[in-house]
């Protein structure tokens, strides 16, 4: 089987055992991969070759890509994730999720890939059963509330809560970006980027993580936990749906729960910046923009307001728990609107949207994945004045969440 990877990288074989790459361009010697063994951030033995190249983990192959060799012996040389662009075209999945933050009401809710309920009306055939049940992108799981994702960026709206709550960080305070943290020196920036100094507003508008780092080694990670429950994570929301998933927060009783390993500060890092353990829902994101939009108000999301008979009369109308202000400061909230106000102007990660009729605030993210490419993120509410709606949006192997490459 021969394959075209955007006209350049041809696979020659795909099948189980090793997987035999060409560059078609530059005319260099094959490449064999053990694709068993490929994953990112793992190590492959690269036998002869002019040149390694690499195969997107979600598509082609399964690895993850690379190395350069000039000739010679055999040497082994780290995986990378490669970038390949046109991330909408490796999305396997997504889920869309839009609610009101004034009441909780939810007004549109989308997972893709679905599947037609019409095949179950007079018993669904092997065939297709077997063709849903077996496709790895889920289609019968309503990712909205069951899909578990790292939060990416958009979780530094709650590090940056914890900070300022805490007073470990000032409003007009400058922290130096230098491309990574000095305590934790393989920790930085996406590209080695330096940014140089940032405040708190330029810093979330930029998504920088070298700062998210300072702020989360100043709080820890105990309290990151702590105001990540508040904001609503690691719990149900109750929303009136089956099947709804919890999450989970990064803590040190997790890692020793999964790993029986020791917290370390790179974790920590980690955990500021909403990767490592943080695993998250979409009505979770849902919630926690809600509150940050209508100035501090947790609502439970639902579908059903009310249940009427056929002549209009109410038959019922479902209990759910009324909102409640987090404990978490009017100012403080307030400097969470105003980076994300700043994320959509120009010099923000999502500023495309700076042309709007009414302006919104938003977060991009980026949600890593060890199975593939990484998951793209988009939060916001708007209008920013009068906030009418929240909208949370992932993309399952879309890249960046800020350019969607």
């Amino acid at each position: 089987m021969t394959t075209k990877i955007r006209g350049r990288w041809q696979q020659i074989q795909l099948h189980s055992g090793p997987v035999h790459y060409y560059d078609s361009v530059a005319q260099l010697p094959y490449l064999v991969l053990d694709e068993s063994a490929c994953g990112p951030g793992q190590l492959v033995h690269a036998p002869d070759a002019g040149h390694v190249l690499a195969v997107d983990a979600g598509g082609v192959g399964g690895a993850g890509v690379f190395a350069h060799k000039d000739g010679g012996d055999s040497q082994t040389l780290p995986l990378q994730r490669p970038h390949l662009g046109g991330g909408v075209l490796h999305a396997r999945a997504a889920a869309v999720v839009a609610l009101d933050p004034r009441s909780g009401a939810v007004r549109a809710m989308v997972s893709r890939p679905g599947y037609d309920p019409n095949l179950f009306v007079q018993g669904i055939s092997s065939k297709d059963w077997n063709k849903i049940n077996n496709d790895d992108s889920y289609p019968l799981n309503n990712k909205v509330i069951s899909g578990e994702y790292p939060p990416g960026s958009t979780f530094k709206i709650v590090t940056g809560s914890a900070a300022f709550e805490l007073n470990k960080v000032r409003l007009d305070e400058s922290i130096y970006d230098g491309g990574f943290h000095p305590l934790v020196p393989t920790m930085g920036n996406a590209g080695g980027e330096v940014l140089g100094w940032l405040t708190f507003i330029k810093a979330l508008a930029m998504s920088d993580n070298v700062y998210f780092y300072e702020l989360g080694y100043r709080v820890g990670i105990d309290n990151i936990s702590k105001y990540a429950r508040i904001y609503g994570f690691g719990q149900p929301t109750g929303i009136d749906l089956e099947g709804e998933s919890k999450g989970l927060v990064a803590s040190k009783q997790v890692k020793r729960d999964i790993w029986d390993e020791d917290w370390r500060l790179g974790d920590t890092f980690n955990a500021a910046i909403g990767q490592g353990f943080n695993l998250t829902t979409p009505i979770q994101l849902a919630v926690m923009l809600g509150i940050v939009a209508n100035g501090g108000m947790k609502y439970q999301p639902y579908l059903v307001d009310s249940i009427t008979n056929p002549d209009g009369s109410l038959f019922a109308k479902p209990k759910r728990a009324e909102g409640k202000h987090i404990d978490v400061s009017q100012q403080t909230i307030d400097y969470m609107r105003m980076g994300m106000s700043a994320t959509t102007q120009e010099g923000g990660t999502a500023s495309y949207f700076s042309r709007l009729p009414k302006p919104i605030a938003g977060k991009t993210g980026t949600a890593e994945n060890s199975h593939g490419r990484d998951h793209g993120l988009f939060v916001a509410y708007g209008p920013v004045d009068d906030p009418e709606l929240v909208v949370v949006c992932i993309v399952e192997q879309g890249g960046f969440g800020s350019t969607g490459k």
